[in-house]
Protein backbone atom coordinates (compact mmCIF):
# COMPACT_ATOMS: atom_id res chain seq x y z
CA UNK A 1 0.00 0.00 0.00
CA UNK A 2 2.81 2.39 0.91
CA UNK A 3 4.63 1.50 -2.33
CA UNK A 4 1.53 2.37 -4.37
CA UNK A 5 1.13 5.73 -2.62
CA UNK A 6 4.82 6.48 -3.17
CA UNK A 7 4.54 5.51 -6.82
CA UNK A 8 1.47 7.74 -7.30
CA UNK A 9 3.32 10.61 -5.61
CA UNK A 10 6.34 10.16 -7.88
CA UNK A 11 4.22 9.95 -11.05
CA UNK A 12 2.19 13.00 -10.00
CA UNK A 13 5.40 14.94 -9.31
CA UNK A 14 6.81 13.99 -12.71
CA UNK A 15 3.60 15.09 -14.44
CA UNK A 16 3.75 18.45 -12.66
CA UNK A 17 7.41 18.92 -13.58
CA UNK A 18 6.84 18.01 -17.24
CA UNK A 19 3.79 20.32 -17.40
CA UNK A 20 5.83 23.18 -15.93
CA UNK A 21 8.61 22.62 -18.48
CA UNK A 22 6.12 22.70 -21.38
CA UNK A 23 4.59 25.90 -19.99
CA UNK A 24 8.05 27.46 -19.74
CA UNK A 25 8.87 26.48 -23.33
CA UNK A 26 5.58 27.95 -24.52
CA UNK A 27 6.29 31.25 -22.75
CA UNK A 28 9.78 31.34 -24.29
CA UNK A 29 8.37 30.67 -27.78
CA UNK A 30 5.74 33.40 -27.34
CA UNK A 31 8.39 35.84 -26.09
CA UNK A 32 10.60 35.08 -29.12
CA UNK A 33 7.61 35.67 -31.39
CA UNK A 34 6.89 38.96 -29.66
CA UNK A 35 10.49 40.10 -30.11
CA UNK A 36 10.35 39.18 -33.80
CA UNK A 37 7.15 41.23 -34.13
CA UNK A 38 8.93 44.30 -32.71
CA UNK A 39 11.86 43.67 -35.06
CA UNK A 40 9.53 43.57 -38.07
CA UNK A 41 7.82 46.83 -37.04
CA UNK A 42 11.22 48.50 -36.58
CA UNK A 43 12.55 47.19 -39.91
CA UNK A 44 9.47 48.45 -41.74
CA UNK A 45 9.97 51.92 -40.26
CA UNK A 46 13.68 51.83 -41.10
CA UNK A 47 12.91 51.00 -44.72
CA UNK A 48 10.41 53.89 -44.88
CA UNK A 49 13.27 56.14 -43.77
CA UNK A 50 15.61 54.61 -46.42
CA UNK A 51 17.81 53.11 -43.73
CA UNK A 52 20.35 50.50 -44.89
CA UNK A 53 19.27 47.23 -43.30
CA UNK A 54 21.64 45.09 -45.36
CA UNK A 55 24.67 45.98 -43.26
CA UNK A 56 22.80 46.32 -39.97
CA UNK A 57 22.09 44.33 -36.86
CA UNK A 58 19.00 44.65 -34.70
CA UNK A 59 18.33 44.21 -31.01
CA UNK A 60 15.61 44.85 -28.48
CA UNK A 61 16.77 47.17 -25.72
CA UNK A 62 15.43 45.18 -22.78
CA UNK A 63 13.96 47.51 -20.20
CA UNK A 64 14.99 50.48 -22.38
CA UNK A 65 18.23 50.56 -20.36
CA UNK A 66 20.56 51.52 -23.21
CA UNK A 67 18.14 54.14 -24.48
CA UNK A 68 17.73 55.65 -21.00
CA UNK A 69 21.52 56.11 -20.79
CA UNK A 70 21.61 57.59 -24.29
CA UNK A 71 18.77 60.00 -23.49
CA UNK A 72 20.51 61.07 -20.30
CA UNK A 73 23.62 61.93 -22.35
CA UNK A 74 21.49 63.70 -24.96
CA UNK A 75 19.84 65.86 -22.31
CA UNK A 76 23.30 67.00 -21.19
CA UNK A 77 24.84 67.53 -24.64
CA UNK A 78 21.79 68.82 -26.58
CA UNK A 79 18.82 69.55 -24.30
CA UNK A 80 16.81 71.13 -27.13
CA UNK A 81 17.11 68.02 -29.31
CA UNK A 82 16.31 65.76 -26.36
CA UNK A 83 12.97 67.53 -25.75
CA UNK A 84 11.44 65.76 -28.74
CA UNK A 85 11.62 62.51 -26.78
CA UNK A 86 9.42 63.86 -23.97
CA UNK A 87 6.61 62.14 -25.92
CA UNK A 88 7.92 58.84 -24.50
CA UNK A 89 7.45 59.95 -20.89
CA UNK A 90 4.88 57.89 -19.02
CA UNK A 91 4.28 55.57 -21.98
CA UNK A 92 4.77 51.82 -22.10
CA UNK A 93 7.07 51.28 -25.08
CA UNK A 94 9.74 48.97 -26.45
CA UNK A 95 12.96 50.28 -27.91
CA UNK A 96 14.52 48.56 -30.90
CA UNK A 97 18.04 49.55 -31.90
CA UNK A 98 19.26 49.05 -35.45
CA UNK A 99 23.00 49.56 -35.80
CA UNK A 100 25.87 48.83 -38.21
CA UNK A 101 27.41 45.35 -38.24
CA UNK A 102 30.88 46.86 -38.46
CA UNK A 103 32.21 48.41 -35.29
CA UNK A 104 34.26 50.77 -37.46
CA UNK A 105 31.22 52.51 -38.96
CA UNK A 106 30.46 55.90 -37.42
CA UNK A 107 26.79 56.77 -36.95
CA UNK A 108 24.16 54.76 -38.69
CA UNK A 109 22.22 53.96 -35.51
CA UNK A 110 18.44 54.08 -35.55
CA UNK A 111 16.31 53.80 -32.42
CA UNK A 112 12.67 52.88 -33.03
CA UNK A 113 10.18 53.36 -30.19
CA UNK A 114 7.09 51.15 -30.38
CA UNK A 115 3.97 51.48 -28.24
CA UNK A 116 3.38 48.20 -26.39
CA UNK A 117 -0.42 48.39 -26.60
CA UNK A 118 -0.99 49.66 -30.14
CA UNK A 119 2.23 48.28 -31.70
CA UNK A 120 2.59 51.62 -33.52
CA UNK A 121 5.85 53.51 -33.89
CA UNK A 122 5.80 56.46 -31.51
CA UNK A 123 8.93 58.15 -32.81
CA UNK A 124 12.49 57.41 -33.92
CA UNK A 125 15.95 58.73 -33.14
CA UNK A 126 18.66 58.26 -35.68
CA UNK A 127 22.15 59.03 -36.85
CA UNK A 128 21.60 58.17 -40.46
Amino acid sequence: MLKNKLLVLIVTSLIIIVSALFALLDVTRRKDGEIEMYYEIAKKKALELHFNLKDSQIQLDKGNVKWDMTLKDLKKSDPEYAKQFDILGGRDYKTVEIYPKSQYTLGGVLWVFIDVKTKEVITVCGEM
